[in-house]
């Protein structure tokens, strides 16, 4: 199904380099314009909005999505250097100049084999782990930099995150966007080259592996985005890197398949990766409530090095380093609300922390 409405623009909300956020008096109320598309518009332009997703109840975070505007004729944005397309063969197809260019000036690192140098390299499954990661880094090392690699399997267009909207504003931080998610600082047509790009340009910078919002599960056993963290632990470890798993952990959900340690954590991680993978957990009088069963099944295999880490130190931490932020929710829950969540995430930091030793990777 595919569901368009004409509105008119009662107000714009919110403005920013890559996007408009407005009223309108049709669809869910709310809709967003991706610069990368449509010249801004103004209150009383009329404007097509794509409501399909809304009219489903899905989870778009309460936005509709400008498809068109009316009597906007000509328009272009962007670089015009590039010829990447993203969005391919699809209405909204538009070129990018990603950094294997060749008018790029240091093409020249994209014919080298990449040797990761045994850097540990984390993987985040859900997109609300990456401000948790953001905000725990900065506390710790308030310098220091992070490369967050942002890949496909969920939302294509990355301006629509508000987290990333804010990550943004730290000039530590940069984005990546791989495959057909685009709208990162710079933008990169996979994860090899994607990591090519980071660790020369930031050596000693901490790496995320992870996706934009809007990860699909369909409760099955293999039918969910997360499956995607085997192929980059698998290409991770190929290059001598190290893939560092961040839990998904909950206390709180109310789905059996998300209780305690993920079912997407342990199925992709159990029958698809072949890598030597680590996988902080924390250990303590909560975690043990929940995980404990799980952990004795990943310790059995070979390729998994499971690492108990005490829950109270990095309870601490994160209590630490949420308390400096605005809020963050993950699944709609916060901290208060499932601690076991945001400690499964500090926990896999907490472990790279100790054992990155803040060496610098080469080429």
């Amino acid at each position: 199904m595919l569901r368009i409405e004409t509105v008119t623009v009662l107000d714009v909300i919110e403005e920013t380099a890559d996007t408009q956020k407005l009223a309108v008096d049709g669809g869910c109320g709310y809709a967003i314009l991706y610069a990368s598309f449509f010249p801004y518009v103004s209150k009383g332009d009329k404007v097509k909005i794509n409501v399909t997703a809304s009219d489903l109840k899905l989870g778009t975070g309460g936005l509709d999505i400008v498809a068109s505007i009316e009597e906007k004729v000509s328009f272009s944005a962007g670089d015009t250097r590039g010829h990447i397309i993203k969005g391919r063969y699809l209405p909204s197809q538009h070129s990018m100049l990603t950094v294997e260019s060749p008018e790029q000036k240091d093409q020249f690192i994209f014919y080298e084999r990449l040797n990761l140098h045994c850097k540990p390299i984390l993987l985040c499954e859900l997109h609300s782990m990456l401000p948790v990661v953001q905000a725990m880094y900065h506390h710790e090392k308030q310098e220091g930099k992070l490369v967050a690699v942002i890949d496909d399997s969920a939302a294509l267009a990355l301006p629509v995150s508000g987290h990333l909207q804010k990550i943004k504003e730290d000039q530590n931080v940069t984005t990546i966007s791989i495959g057909q998610a685009f709208g990162g600082d710079f933008e990169a047509i996979n994860l090899l080259t994607a990591l090519q790009f980071a660790i020369y340009h930031y050596p000693k910078a901490l790496i995320v592996v992870t996706v934009g919002p809007g990860v699909v599960g369909s409760g099955t056993r293999y039918g969910f985005s997360g499956i995607r963290m085997a192929e980059w632990a698998n290409l991770i470890g190929k290059c001598k890197g190290v893939p560092v798993w961040t839990p998904r952990l909950s206390e709180s959900d109310r789905r059996e398949r998300h209780l305690g340690l993920s079912h997407h954590t342990k199925t992709a991680l159990l029958e698809f990766t072949y890598a030597t993978s680590v996988l902080p957990v924390p250990a303590g009088e909560l975690a043990d409530r929940y995980i404990k069963e799980d952990c004795r099944e990943l310790s059995s295999e070979p390729h998994i090095e499971v690492e108990s880490i005490c829950e109270r130190k990095v309870k601490a931490m994160v209590e630490k380093a949420l308390a400096g932020v605005s809020p963050i929710r993950s699944m709609g829950r916060s901290y208060e609300e499932d601690r076991l969540f945001f400690t499964g995430v500090g926990t896999a930091l907490y472990w790279i922390l100790e054992n990155d030793h803040d060496q610098e990777f080469l080429l």
